[in-house]
């Protein structure tokens, strides 16, 4: 009984600590087996595998899927990525199964139908790590609620990790970009000083390119083996860079590490990695100079502001003031020969009025040197009109003219001695290179695409690099140039010009980008544009590499360019003043034609008996020698009479002749 009484309980605490445990069991067996998430029902989780399941334990023989991850195989379940949303991940090898796990280790996925999530928001994408899935096998993270970027970053680091990777350079001594020194520690910045043995396999290169790699190579643990591009590659093409890409091509190297310009030829032959910063060529050009003036220079100065036809009509107008002059105030009457008007020949009048028509040219032209044009005074010096008030028009006429045309020429004069003592430019643009078909030096690997843009438009001088571009600009074979801002920075920052050469010439408009990239086997081209993107926008590490580093702006003088035209005017600047002159020139000639024709026709129709005295009155006026066009003046105290002061001075006697 006792021992009965005893048996219960030790049986009651037996079952207690067996339920404790199934229990504990039970939970452990929940929490690694249950969905993390649940699958989206536009984008299920596949029970069944859709490939061939072809691999083997070799510890039980059991099925498994082949699986490549770190570059190795391994053998996972039969199970693996199927019936639900979990992390199928967690504890495997070889990235899985340690002591600090990769992140993407606890990010749940399965594998999807991808016919059927064709149609959802899910996103899913092709298998690359089952072998035998071949393009049957569809992953997704996005059904699950997981994070796809934490595993595609494990596959980008896997395939750069502890490998080795062959690289090159195009040219060992392109400095700042790419270089290795000599036995004195001085970068080689020239093909004289180079030979192809310096370059061996193992070599140490050193350069702007290189110390971006060597950061990408330290961040995603692999090394670097540096090799000569082939001699064969470089027999067959003329640029060092396409040769490199050639190498790539031909599996020689893996990857060339420079500033590559993804042209159409280099794109054909292998992959890039992408865009790592963006080129753009710009135009080069001299820069505006002061040039000591000269005596040929300074007289021509006077006639600048104007443009030889618009001298010629300031001409014509002159000319055209003394014509009107001559024919309002009659003064070819002067010229005339002493005999009758019956005896005088077509030829003595034309004569004569050419010759009043000269000199009332000169006398316009007085007045528009001295900016004095004539009119009338009465007894007391005060101004009064003409008689003749279409005189008064023309005289209005001319001294607006004569007032515009000082204004301009003053105001253009001033322009341009502004301008010369600022300086001199020529051809800046390619549209004004257009306008005169000017040459430009151009890269010759970009001589294709130049030629499809602008055609026959301008003139094409092929330089052998960009570099060459400035060496051929400076030496005068063409009047614009095509360079990279940064290479043209490399002239004076590697020691090759002086920074007063440098500064000779600036950077202008922007005539078209291009990708900057690297030539690298297709296996790692995804890799190293990832670690390029990441290396590069970190902290800006390129872009300081460049600006501050290699291949800093020259530090030349800020010249104050002042933005004003040296055109010289044209007639269309003089429309205004030449429309006002037309237009009161046309109302005196109008004005004198009607008031002369009524004047004649009221003659004709008087009767007889008024006739006498109105003859009598053209006689009369006829007989004064010199007949006055403008209001009487009063005679002087001397008793002479003053002449009227709006006359145009008495022409000499030697002129006359």
């Amino acid at each position: 009984r006792h021992r009965g009484w005893y048996c219960v309980p030790r049986l009651s605490r037996r079952r207690d600590i067996m339920s404790i445990a199934l229990g504990v069991l039970a939970t452990l067996v929940l929490v690694a087996y249950r969905p993390v998430a649940a699958q989206s029902p536009s984008c299920p989780c596949l029970q069944t595998a859709s490939w061939p399941i072809l691999g083997t334990d070799p510890i039980s023989s059991a099925s498994c899927n082949r699986v490549l991850v770190g570059g190795e195989v391994h053998c996972y379940p039969s199970t693996y990525g199927l019936g639900s949303c979990a992390k199928h991940d967690e504890n495997r090898e070889p990235h899985c199964d340690g002591s600090s796990p990769a992140s993407y280790c606890a990010e749940p996925w399965c594998y999807v139908d991808p016919v059927t999530c064709r149609g959802s928001t899910k996103r899913f994408a092709e298998s690359t790590i089952l072998i035998d899935g071949e393009s049957k096998a569809y992953y997704s993270y996005d059904t699950c609620g997981g994070d796809v970027s934490k595993w595609n970053d494990m596959v980008v680091n896997s395939l750069l990790n502890g490998k080795t990777l062959r690289a090159a350079v195009a040219i060992p001594y392109y400095y700042p970009d790419h270089y290795i020194e000599d036995a004195a520690g001085e970068p080689i910045k020239s093909a004289a000083s180079y030979a192809p043995a310096d370059l061996p396999a193992g070599a140490k290169v050193k350069g702007l390119w290189i110390d971006f790699y060597n950061k990408m190579a330290q961040q995603a643990n692999f090394t670097l083996d540096w090799r000569p591009v082939s001699g064969g590659s470089k027999g067959a093409h003329s640029s060092s860079f396409t040769a490199c890409a050639q190498d790539v091509a031909d599996g020689i190297v893996d990857l060339c590490i420079g500033d590559y310009w993804t042209t159409e030829e280099r794109l054909s032959m292998t992959t890039f990695t992408t865009g790592t910063l963006t080129d753009t060529f710009s135009v080069l050009h001299r820069k505006q100079v002061n040039e000591p003036a000269t005596f040929s220079s300074k007289l021509a100065m006077a006639g600048a502001p104007f443009s030889i036809e618009l001298w010629m009509t300031c001409l014509a107008v002159c000319v055209a003031t003394g014509v009107c002059y001559n024919t309002l105030r009659v003064g070819y009457k002067e010229y005339l020969p002493k005999i009758s008007h019956k005896e005088m020949s077509s030829g003595q009048k034309t004569m004569a009025w050419l010759k009043g028509s000269a000199a009332y040219t000169f006398g316009a032209f007085l007045e528009f040197t001295s900016q004095d044009v004539q009119a009338g005074y009465d007894a007391k010096g005060n101004p009064v009109p003409n008689r003749a008030y279409e005189l008064n028009l023309v005289k209005m006429a001319w001294s607006l003219f004569c007032m515009f045309t000082l204004l301009f020429y003053t105001a253009s004069l001033t322009a341009r001695l502004v301008q010369d003592d600022g300086g001199k430019i020529g051809i800046t643009t390619l549209d004004e290179c257009q306008q005169f078909k000017c040459k430009v030096c151009v890269p010759g690997v970009m001589m294709n695409t130049m030629k499809r843009l602008y055609k026959d438009r301008i003139l094409y001088y092929a330089s052998s690099s960009s570099t060459n571009v400035f060496r051929d600009l400076e030496k005068g074979e063409c009047d614009l140039g095509l360079m990279i801002e940064r290479r043209f920075n490399t002239m004076w920052s590697s020691g090759e010009y002086k920074l007063d050469a440098a500064c000779g010439f600036e950077i202008g408009e922007a005539v078209m980008p291009i990708g900057c990239s690297q030539p690298v086997r297709q296996e790692y081209s995804a890799a190293i544009s990832y670690w390029a993107k990441k290396v590069a926008d970190k902290d800006y590490f390129l872009g300081s590499l460049i600006e501050d580093t290699y291949m800093p702006s020259p530090p030349c003088p800020n010249a104050e360019v002042i933005d004003l035209s040296a055109k010289s005017l044209g007639v269309d600047a003089f429309f205004a003043p030449l429309i006002i002159y037309l237009i009161l020139i046309f109302c005196a000639l109008t004005s004198r034609l009607f008031f002369t024709k009524r004047k004649h026709k009221r003659s004709f129709r008087m009767p007889r008996s008024f006739r006498m005295p109105f003859s009598f009155s053209i006689k009369r006026r006829k007989s004064v020698a010199n007949p006055p066009t403008s209001i009487e003046v009063p005679p002087s105290s001397n008793g002479q009479a003053q002449m009227a002061a709006d006359e145009l001075p008495p022409v000499p006697e030697r002129v006359r002749a």
